[in-house]
C-alpha cells in the first residue's frame, strides 16, 4: 500500500517514564523508588527490601518470573490505586529469567541447549519481560528498575582499555534494559581524592577518598558509568532523602495510572 505523504503525524512521547537506577549498597535506590506516586513494589530476591520506616504495598517474594507477570497484568487490568511500578531488583529478577526459558524450552540448565540457544532463549524472556513494562508505561504507569552495580572493563577503541561501571546484568540484558529505559541513573557519592606525602621521596605519595556523604544520580553517560536520559538532560541531578522524586517529576510526564472509562449512563 503507497504511503499518504499528506498524512503525517507527529511523533512525541507523552507517557511516563522508565526509569532504571543502580548503584552500590545503601545508597537510596529503594528509598528513591519509594518516594514516586502511589508505588507498588515486586521483590524478586530474598535480600531486597525496602529500608526501615518505609512502607510499600507488595505481594511479597516472586518465586518465579510469573509471579513479576501476573502483578504487572495487574496492573495493568484491576482497579486499584497505584500509580508506580517498582521492580527490586532487576539482578535479582535475572534468573528467574533465565530458569523461565529453561522451562520452556525443558532444559534443567541454560546450557542444555545447542550453541547460542540459551542466550536466544533467555533473550527473547527478557523481551517478552520488557515489552510488559513498556505495556505500563503506556498504560500511565512510571516504572522504575533497581538494581546494582558492577565494574567492567571496556576495551578502549582509541584509548586503552578502562574500567566502568554498569548494571550488575549480562551484557545483553543489560543493554536491552538501558534502550528501553527513559532515564538510566547511577547513584553514588560525590567524592574527591585526597594526596598526602607518604615518605620523604617526591614521588612517594598516598591517595584517598574523601566525602560529605553527598549522594547524586547520574544521567548522563561519562566514561565510568554508564549513564542516559531521553530528556535533554546533561551531567548529574541531586538527590536528598525525601526530595528525589522531586527533583525527577520536573522533567518528566508524571503517572496518571490507567484511566477507567465512566460507564455508560
Amino acid at each position: 500500500m503507497a504511503l499518504d505523504w499528506e498524512r503525517l503525524d507527529t511523533t512525541e512521547d507523552r507517557h511516563p517514564p522508565i526509569i532504571t537506577v543502580y548503584g552500590g549498597e545503601g545508597l537510596g535506590k529503594t528509598t528513591l523508588a519509594s518516594e514516586f506516586p502511589a508505588p507498588y513494589y515486586v521483590q524478586t530476591g530474598k535480600n531486597e527490601r525496602p529500608p526501615t520506616g518505609i512502607e510499600m504495598p507488595t505481594r511479597g517474594l516472586c518465586e518465579e518470573y510469573s509471579d513479576i507477570v501476573n502483578q504487572i497484568d495487574w496492573m495493568l487490568e484491576d482497579d486499584h490505586d497505584r500509580l508506580t511500578f517498582v521492580l527490586d531488583t532487576l539482578d535479582s529478577a535475572e534468573p528467574l529469567v533465565v530458569a523461565e526459558a529453561c522451562a520452556r524450552n525443558g532444559w534443567s540448565d541454560i546450557s542444555e541447549g545447542a550453541f547460542g540457544a540459551g542466550g536466544k532463549a533467555v533473550a527473547s524472556v527478557w523481551r517478552e519481560l520488557i515489552n510488559k513494562l513498556i505495556d505500563l508505561k503506556h498504560a500511565g504507569f512510571a516504572v522504575v528498575l533497581l538494581g546494582h552495580a558492577k565494574v567492567k572493563t571496556d576495551p578502549g577503541v582509541t584509548t586503552d582499555s578502562y574500567p566502568r561501571y554498569r548494571l550488575n546484568l549480562s551484557d545483553d540484558a543489560g543493554n536491552a534494559v538501558s534502550h528501553a529505559s527513559d532515564i538510566v541513573g547511577y547513584i553514588h557519592q560525590r567524592v574527591s581524592i585526597v594526596k598526602e606525602k607518604a615518605g620523604f621521596h617526591k614521588d612517594n605519595v598516598r591517595k584517598r577518598g574523601e566525602g560529605g556523604g553527598d549522594r547524586q544520580i547520574a544521567i548522563e553517560e561519562r566514561p565510568g558509568f554508564v549513564a542516559k536520559n531521553r530528556y535533554r538532560l546533561s551531567g548529574t541531578l541531586p538527590f536528598k532523602e525525601g526530595h528525589g522524586y522531586e527533583e525527577i517529576a520536573k522533567h518528566i510526564i508524571v503517572p496518571t495510572g490507567r484511566q477507567v472509562a465512566e460507564p455508560a449512563q
